[in-house]
């Protein structure tokens, strides 16, 4: 380990904020089924240059900065001159991509800019149902991430790490095992499993994995064998596997998994929540009958205030404590909160 990343690694031991997610942009090149986007109107917005810069000052009270919120960050026409901004700042910077745009020349300048951490979302190793659920080119997004896997093996670099993200539903559990031989293949570090937590859409009940509603009828023998094959095939190919979730059963958790005290999420217009899903309108499901029509909940805007007055206001501590303390209203629809 060189001197300026171990100077680095100690600076950020002493900060008091585990991430930050910052939303360049509110735009997106897809329309994913599932995604909660598909259910409210999301003005397509990018961060301006001002605001960022502004933003960036407070960088120093974070470890990491991710560069992502509901659209797609490589749609920002100075994604890269943020990335530059976020490592001046001693920051560990993230950004998660659908891996549309992604392409040779971002690749290069991921390593050039020195992003230590990429997720893609591929929801399939299956070409028709990756397009069936994503509307894009399979291939296409695949021989982009190995290239950047074969870029960083050329160079002999550890970072950035590569994730591959997957939301599991009834429409690609059983191809789960066959997603970790393929994440393995195209380079992928770890692939990470995540559920439905937020279910905008009513028609989205019908694909879920666990039960929300008593007139649902789930396959749990299927779903279970495709869990436990995904495991023996992950130790088998020497992947990380990663499930963001502890059971399909829902619970009652002590807090929540995001650990809202050491994180937060502002938008592309400065708006500062405590995750991104409170960070927009989205209407959300209990059963098929009960639907919360809008969640978000904003504390205060960065362009008139700094992160830390926003954070100690009084608004941000009540709820802060309320969550101690049991499930506020404004998550109520969230699965995360019930272990799910």
């Amino acid at each position: 380990m060189s001197f300026t990343s171990y100077f680095d690694k100690a600076v950020r031991y002493f900060r008091p904020f585990n991430w930050i997610n910052v939303e360049v942009t509110s735009k997106c090149n897809l329309k994913c089924t599932m995604c909660p986007r598909r259910a409210f109107e999301s003005p397509d917005k990018n961060m301006d240059r001002d605001l960022f810069v502004k933003l960036s000052r407070d960088f120093n009270l974070f470890k990491m900065v991710d560069l992502t919120g509901w659209g797609e960050p490589l749609m920002h026409p100075s994604f890269f001159e943020f990335v530059r901004i976020a490592k001046s700042k001693r920051c560990l910077v993230k950004y998660v991509s659908n891996g549309v745009a992604f392409n040779q020349s971002v690749a290069e300048e991921t390593l050039k800019t020195g992003v230590d951490w990429i997720v893609f979302s591929v929801d399939s190793p299956d070409k028709t149902t990756y397009r069936e659920i994503r509307g894009a080119d399979l291939d296409k997004v695949a021989s982009n991430i190995g290239y950047l896997s074969e870029l960083k093996k050329k160079n002999g670099l550890k970072y950035p790490l590569i994730d591959i993200a997957i939301v599991i539903s009834r429409k690609n559990i059983a191809q789960l095992p066959e997603m970790v031989k393929y994440s393995k293949e195209i380079g992928a570090s770890r692939l990470v499993v995540n559920n439905v937590h937020v279910i905008s859409k009513k028609e989205d009940i019908d694909i879920l994995l666990f039960k929300i509603d008593q007139s649902q009828r789930i396959d749990e023998q299927q779903r279970d064998t495709a869990v436990a094959e995904s495991k023996k095939t992950a130790a088998e190919v020497d992947l990380d596997l990663s499930f963001c979730f502890s059971s399909f059963e829902p619970k009652k958790l002590d807090r929540c998994v995001l650990d809202i005290e050491k994180t937060m999420f502002i938008d592309s217009e400065g708006n500062i929540s405590a995750c991104c899903d409170l960070g927009h309108p989205v209407p959300g499901y209990l059963d098929c009958n009960t639907v919360v029509k809008n969640t978000q909940l904003n504390f205060g805007n960065v362009r008139n205030q700094s992160i830390m007055e926003i954070y100690n206001s009084k608004a941000y501590a009540d709820f802060r404590k309320r969550i101690k303390s049991g499930v506020p209203d404004e998550c109520r629809h969230c699965m995360l909160l019930k272990g799910i």
